[in-house]
Formats: structure tokens, sequence, C-alpha cells
């Protein structure tokens, strides 16, 4: 056995044995969002995770980690399995430079042996897979979709003979984990198959840039990435990169792989650029063969970060009449928590009632109290079809949020800062919110609010010898299940947490 595999046993070894410190069980962080409490969302589900605290029993929650290592993760899916798979990095010590890493868990938690590759040569996948090319020095996943049997990955890569920063990527690997090898073939070596697809200067400021979400359409014939690229001026512009299936004969095979989309936008780009500072997408929502709806953040006229929510049509433009009749620009909403700082977007979903045009925003405001607070905005066309917070007796029928003003603010019982960083709803119409509270990230937070925005429920997580909270996924399932997947610090190290309530 190389030393190589003696190091990635260790990963083996830890997911199975649980944590290299001593655990307990959750200690409630306390409910409440500032006015009189509210009750506990959930209870650890008692088939799932690791037993922690020697019952027998497990106690609802697993941390994965690496000794030697950070592991980081940014998003994670259930599969039609129920199985959780997650996307993020891993940066060893001895080899500092993050590389983009898939996992995937069976329903109980525990790593799957049918995925990922044999690191600790036993025959058997250990239930990950990195990525690993000689002419990329660094990248990491930051989103991931699920569609047919293949998982595509957005995130940035840094080429190897490159020293102009990140470039943003595409990859697609196989139900399996293993990479797809001919996802794309470089020109002119027709020959040189590989599983990823990166593009560098979309906004022509020859820096950084990242895909931070994407979205596929029905057939998969189109995927959209959704992030931001430096421009001339030095500040991130907004962009959404179109990539198409185009065809190739490599003898004797004739193969459909992916390539840029110059159909769309300006090349392939559309890149919108704030005057006055930064303009960042961060999530992607789209229905097929309709306008796209990228949620995030601009410099807005508020002279801060602003909640934006950009209306992109199929080919690259900025849809007419959006966010009013007579009207090309994004949406702004500033001040939803009553401070003068920022507001942002980190998550969209369609409305639980499925209509085209109405949609769940979650991310956070900064309060009058030097802080911030986490916030659910509903969003959609008003009876004069302008986009804006949906409340009152515009549709739907029923004003969401507690003051009826089409969001929601969740407040901590301290007036810490907190965030929402994921949302999902369920089939009966609730939503789940995940993110952190407190200053350090001292709590792992899942709120359930229901289709009106009224909260009614909340958990905080926190147990022994785990920090540094950064919930990242919710995943409702079937049975009332609820799984949170967060990046959090163990012994302090960066490592990978999954907690499942019922």
């Amino acid at each position: 056995m190389t030393m190589e595999h003696i190091r990635r046993f260790g990963f083996l070894a830890l997911v199975l044995t649980g944590l290299m410190v001593s655990c307990s069980t959750p200690i409630p962080a306390g409910p409440g969002d500032g006015s009189g409490g509210l009750p506990e969302a959930g209870v650890p589900d008692p088939a799932f995770g690791d037993d922690y605290d020697g019952d027998g029993i497990p106690d609802g929650w697993r941390t994965v980690g690496l000794a030697g290592a950070d592991l980081r993760v940014r998003d994670a899916t259930l599969d039609a399995s129920g199985r959780i798979v997650a996307v993020g990095g891993l940066r060893f010590d001895d080899d500092p430079a993050w590389r983009m890493t898939l996992w995937r868990f069976l329903p109980d938690g525990s790593p799957d042996p049918g995925f990922g590759d044999d690191y600790d040569g036993d025959g058997i996948p250990d239930g990950y897979v990195y990525f690993s090319d000689a002419d990329v020095r660094a990248s990491m996943g930051n989103a991931l979709k699920l569609h047919s049997g293949w998982i595509y990955v957005t995130g940035w890569l840094e080429r190897a003979s490159a020293a102009d920063g990140k470039d943003v990527a595409l990859w697609r690997f196989g139900e399996d984990g293993r990479p797809d090898p001919t996802f794309h073939f470089a020109a002119p070596a027709m020959a040189a198959a590989r599983s990823y697809l990166s593009e560098h200067d979309l906004a022509g400021g020859g820096a950084d840039e990242e895909g931070l979400d994407l979205a596929l359409d029905t057939e998969v014939d189109w995927i959209f990435v959704t992030g931001y690229s430096r421009n001339p001026d030095g500040n991130r512009s907004m962009v959404v990169w179109a990539v198409g299936p185009d065809t190739i004969f490599v003898n004797p095979v004739t193969y459909r792989h992916w390539v840029t989309a110059a159909a769309f936008g300006t090349g392939g780009v559309f890149v919108y650029s704030s005057s006055t500072g930064d303009a960042v997408g961060r999530a992607l929502g789209y229905f097929a063969g309709d306008d796209l709806r990228i949620a995030g953040w601009t410099w807005g006229p508020s002279g801060t970060r602003d909640l934006a929510v950009w209306g992109v049509t199929a080919d690259g433009r900025l849809v007419e009449d959006f966010p009013a009749s007579g009207s090309s620009a994004p949406f702004v909403h500033h001040g939803a928590a009553g401070g003068a700082g920022a507001d942002y977007a980190m998550d969209l979903i369609p409305a639980p009632d499925g209509a085209y045009d109405r949609w769940i925003a979650v991310g956070g405001s900064a309060n009058p109290w030097g802080s911030s607070d986490a916030v659910a905005w509903r969003l959609g066309a008003d009876e004069h079809y302008t986009f804006r917070p949906l409340s009152g007796p515009t549709p739907p029928a029923v004003p969401f949020g507690p003051d009826a003003t089409g969001y929601t603010v969740l407040r901590s019982p301290d007036r810490s800062v907190q965030e929402a960083v994921a949302v999902a709803s369920d089939p009966g119409g609730a939503l789940f919110l995940t993110g952190w509270r407190g200053t350090a990230n001292e709590n792992l937070m899942l709120w359930k609010l229901d289709g009106d925005g009224i909260p009614k429920a909340e958990s905080a997580f926190r147990a022994e010898g785990v920090g540094g909270y950064v919930g990242v996924a919710v995943l409702p399932a079937a049975a009332g299940r609820v799984t949170v997947v967060a990046g959090a610090l163990v012994g302090g190290r960066e490592a990978l947490l999954l907690v499942r309530y019922r």
C-alpha cells in the first residue's frame, strides 16, 4: 500500500468511526425568532448517522473529515434513490491546492460503496472522487444538478500554465462518480477528450471568475451557468455562460459533446456590470423554453449591495418589460431587515404553487443593530405585471410573510448575525431554509415556514467539538424527514456535516 493509499484510507476510517474528538448529543441553542420562540423543527432521526453517545442508537448526524486535510462542501442534492450527493473540494496539507470533489452517501448517511474511486486499494469504491488533471492546478465545485444518470457540476479551476486566476468550469460525471471522458473535446487536438469545459475572461477583466450555480433544460440540450467574472474596472460582473451540444467524429465513433454556445448572448455569454461596484449571480432558476431568473446581488442605488434578480432570455438578452413595463434592468430590493447595509440572495427556487413567475429567494439583510438577519422573499409579478415582493391582494391571493410585506425576516433572539443559504419546498408547500447563526457561526440553522411565509419552527444544531457551521443545502424527503448538509470545523479542520431531522 502506497503512502497515497494510506492517507486516503484515513478518510474512510474517519467516516466509519466518527469524530476524532469527543462528541455528545446535539445541544439545543435556544428557540425563537425574536418574537417569543418557535417550536423545534424536528428531532434527530435515530435511523441516521453515527452513535456518538454510545447508547447503541444513531444520533441523527455524522461528520466526514480526513486527518491532515480540509474538506469543503458547497452544495448537495438527493438522487432518485434517496442518496445524498454533495460537491465541494478536498485539500491535503502536503498538497495544499483544492481539488473539486464529489461524495455520495446512502440514505442512512454512510458512504456509498458503489460510488467514486478506490483510494485504499481494497477493491471497493470509497464513496467519493476528486478531480485531478495534469493541466489543472486547483479546482472547486460550487453547485451540482442531476439528470438522466449524469452529475453536472459547476465551479472554478486554475490552469497549470496560467497566472491570471480562476476560470469558470463545468464538469460531467456518471452516476457511479466516474468522470465522463467525452464531455468535451478540446480543438484543435480533437482526440484530447476530457470531462470538463472551462472559459476565461468572460467579462473582459482578465482575472478571477467562478460558476456559482447551474440549470439544465429538460433534454439537456442547454446548460446554463451563472456566477461572476472580473471586468476591466476590477469589479465583479454577473455572468451567464451557456453550453450547448455539438458532434465530433473521432474514428470510428461520432460523439456528442458540449461547447460554449455561440448563439447565446455575445459569444456564449451574457454579462451585466454595475457602474459602481460588484454584481454577482448566486442562484439560477429556469423553466425549459422560457426565461432565466438569476438571483444574487448588485451594487445598487442604496450605495451598498442590494438583492438583485435578473430576467435573461433563453438566447442571452435582458428580458423586456422586466422588472416593470418599459424597462430592461435587474430588480433590486434594499432594507428588508430595516438596516442600512447589504441585502443579498443566496438561493432561488420556484414558489411551491408552481406558477412560472413566482420565486422564493433566501439570503440576508442588514438590520438596525449592526448585524444581519436571514430573509426569505417571495417575488413575482403583481397585477400591474411589475416584479416585486408579493404581498396583499395581488397574486398569491394571501399576503406572504408575517408583516404582509412579501418577505419574512427571521431574527435571532440575541440579535446576533444569521443568514439563510439554501431553501427547498416539500409537496405540502412548506418551505425549509438552512444557514447559520452567531458571530462565529456557532449554530447550524433549520427554519420551517408555511406557504404563506409564516415561521412555524426552527432548530439550532450545535455539538461538542464541532463549530463553524455553514448550512449549504436542505433536502426534504418522504415521511417528513429533512436532511441538512453543512460545512463545519472539527479539531480546527474543515469537514462535512450531515444532520437529519424527522
